[in-house]
């Protein structure tokens, strides 16, 4: 006897082989091309066997949710993919809290980068582009031949000037009366400094009143940003950046504070500001940043809280803003009635330093984050999650 295979149309078969065909076993006993068994030219070797039971259901598998996103809420079982690596969420409701964390398990780790490939072949070059704008106009150029002198003009009036103090009815904050035939005139001084768009150009001859000007506030020539001076301070404007930035980019809390004074520059504001961020006890933003008693304020005037005790502990008066004075919120979580955003902090619960992604370098790990909730009423949180380095947060800015 000859083993065959399965039976097939093609093939033609000899006495004595065999082939399987249906489940069950034939033997040729006549010379045949096409004829399936069962029939004369075949006798059946072995039957089929009757079908055996079903098998118990396999176990439950996981689902994947494609790319972490800190607007879906997950439950048991969900896979997600972060940084290359997928998680598998091990307790539910997961709520804008990234992996890792206690509630994610890790399911397959991040492979090693590749080796760099080789360079291919240089393309062909492409078409030629649209025509660019019109570039910025260029420098001034020299100054051409005096003209010739015009006629001799009309004869002016008479001008005679008197300088008024602070306090005058006519001009409050200081000022110059110009009296000519035609009339008196007055040029007052006033509180349209840097913070609004002339100068005070008395103040070093008393005509400021340095305890309320926010021009010159406590010294001549001293602009407070908020527009706001109280008893010769001025209130504190805080913002959150509008540009997201990764913690392992931020070049240590030094580079974050520059990413501060960045910001502030773009939206036309003048001191020194700083982030509230730390890696160490001392650079802590309890220790470093200063804590005055007066309000925090937006860059629009509102103001957030009312001292350092209630911008810490307390309940915020309004919602923060990003540099440019608009309203700063990002939606996390939909069937939660209330808006958040977070930025990074290097501090967790109780605003005590914590994990910094090693000092905010690209040697990575992870960074606690804080977290403003603007609901009714706002709260500031520090601490509320640990977060993988390489994700892009905001950063907390305050004048100093």
């Amino acid at each position: 006897m000859s083993w065959r295979g399965s039976w097939s149309p093609l093939d033609t078969y000899f006495v004595d082989d065999a082939v399987e065909y249906g489940g069950s076993a034939y033997m040729a006993v006549a010379i045949s091309t096409g004829t399936a068994p069962p029939s004369s030219t075949w006798q059946l070797l072995a039957a089929r066997g009757a079908d055996g039971a079903p098998g118990p259901a396999g176990p439950k598998g996981l689902n994947w949710m494609g790319a972490w996103s800190p607007a879906v809420s997950y439950s048991a079982e969900d896979v997600v993919q972060l940084n290359g690596s997928s998680w598998v969420a091990v307790a539910p409701p997961i709520l804008a809290l990234p992996p890792p964390d206690a509630r994610w398990e890790l399911l397959a780790a991040a492979g090693a980068v590749g080796p760099a490939g080789m360079d291919g072949a240089q393309g062909p070059a492409g078409p030629t582009g649209a025509q660019g704008p019109v570039g910025p106009a260029g420098p001034m150029g020299p100054a051409g031949p005096q003209g010739i002198p015009g006629g001799q003009g009309a004869a002016g009036q008479s001008v005679t000037s008197v300088v008024l103090p602070v306090g005058d009815p006519n001009c409050p904050y200081g000022g110059t009366q110009f009296s000519t035939a035609s009339g008196l005139g007055y040029a007052c001084s006033g509180y349209q400094g840097n913070s609004g768009g002339g100068t005070l150009t008395s103040c070093s001859s008393g005509q400021a009143n340095l305890a309320v000007d926010p021009d010159n506030c406590g010294t001549c020539g001293h602009v407070c940003d908020s527009k706001m001076c109280v008893g010769g301070q001025c209130e504190i404007v805080m913002f959150l950046t509008s540009v997201k930035y990764a913690g392992s980019a931020l070049g240590g809390v030094a580079g974050a504070d520059a990413k501060c004074q960045y910001h502030a520059g773009l939206a036309g504001l003048h001191n020194t500001y700083k982030a509230w961020i730390a890696d160490g006890a001392a650079t802590a933003p309890v220790s470093r940043l200063n804590r005055p008693t007066l309000p925090f304020v937006r860059v629009n005037g509102a103001i957030v809280a009312n001292s350092w005790s209630d911008l810490l502990g307390g309940s915020l008066i309004n919602s923060f803003s990003d540099e440019a004075g608009g309203s700063y919120s990002e939606v996390l979580v939909s069937s939660v009635p209330y808006v958040s955003v977070a930025f990074w902090s290097g501090t967790s619960s109780g605003f005590a330093t914590s994990a910094t992604c090693s000092g905010w370098t690209p040697q990575g790990g992870s960074g606690f984050a804080g977290r403003i909730y603007f609901g009714a009423p706002a709260v500031l949180q520090d601490g509320s999650a640990q977060v993988p380095c390489g994700y892009a947060l905001s950063l907390l800015c305050l004048e100093q």
